[in-house]
């Protein structure tokens, strides 16, 4: 992929800033996610009697419900919340009373249900990422020049990756490992940072592929290092990078140099 195809591939896929400026899902909403995933499981446990009963009844779908799992009600807003809540409250009168700052459950903790919505929402979270950024990391590692195999081994040589690749090509639903979206993450982090410290996309990517003399690489590429590092080798690529930013390790680049220090001429006060 050419700098110019990358640019146009862009356009498509309207997640990709979102994705390099790290906030995706902010912390946030994150948090409100499970407080009202959260709501909704401490009412379904009270309802049922027990927490892996309540469990299932939120990963269920039900008709009643708009044929969906009542976390996903949950998960997309407080007015989900509500019907979730009405519902139980109609088919088990005073199940929605509970407060879990007061009052313990028979057969659970709100810290046990805490746990289980923070998983739910965990769960969302990875579903919303795993598409957009597999997307991404494939352009970049296409504008790199890597190769199926190379892509392989930087996501961990899983061999599911294929199929996670063909999932998200298609826009099918894809809920990737947290290792694999943290590997996703760096290399996404990398691009980010090359362009900030590079004007055009092709003199980063020359930067990757060139033999470096700092003592992390050897002498070898930082590409090969993106590569066959491991999971902490996009990281040491990252971590150099973002050195650099601070003025640590590479040379000024072309607008550096060209700059001029200020004289008394150009301080201009009122």
């Amino acid at each position: 992929m050419t700098p110019e195809e990358f640019q146009e591939w862009q356009k498509g896929e309207p997640d990709f800033h979102e994705l390099l400026d790290g906030q995706p899902v902010r912390l946030s909403d994150a948090r409100q996610v499970t407080r009202r995933i959260f709501r909704v499981l401490v009412a379904a446990v009270r309802a049922m009697g027990s927490v892996d009963l309540g469990r299932e009844w939120i990963e269920t779908p039900h008709a009643e419900l708009d044929g969906i799992e009542p976390w996903r009600h949950a998960e997309a807003g407080w007015e989900g919340v509500h019907k979730c809540l009405a519902w139980l409250a109609n088919a088990h009168p005073g199940c929605t009373n509970y407060d879990p700052e007061l009052a313990l459950i028979r057969t659970g903790t709100p810290a046990d249900l805490l746990e289980e919505a923070e998983r739910f929402a965990a769960i969302e979270r990875r579903r919303r990422l795993s598409g957009p950024g597999m997307r991404t990391f494939l352009a970049i590692t296409a504008l790199w020049g890597l190769g199926e195999a190379e892509r392989c081994r930087v996501l961990g040589g899983s061999p599911d990756i294929e199929i996670w690749i063909q999932a998200a090509r298609a826009h099918h639903p894809l809920a990737l490992p947290d290792d694999v979206l943290a590997q996703i993450s760096a290399v996404l982090a990398i691009h980010q940072a090359l362009g900030v410290l590079h004007v055009l996309e092709r003199e980063g990517v020359e930067w990757l592929k060139a033999q470096h003399a700092a003592p992390v690489f050897g002498g070898r590429p930082p590409l090969d290092l993106v590569i066959s590092g491991g999971p902490p080798g996009p990281l040491v690529v990252l971590g150099f990078l973002h050195a650099a930013q601070q003025g640590l390790y590479m040379p000024p680049g072309p607008l550096d140099r060209r700059w001029q220090p200020y004289d008394d001429d150009d301080i201009r006060v009122g």
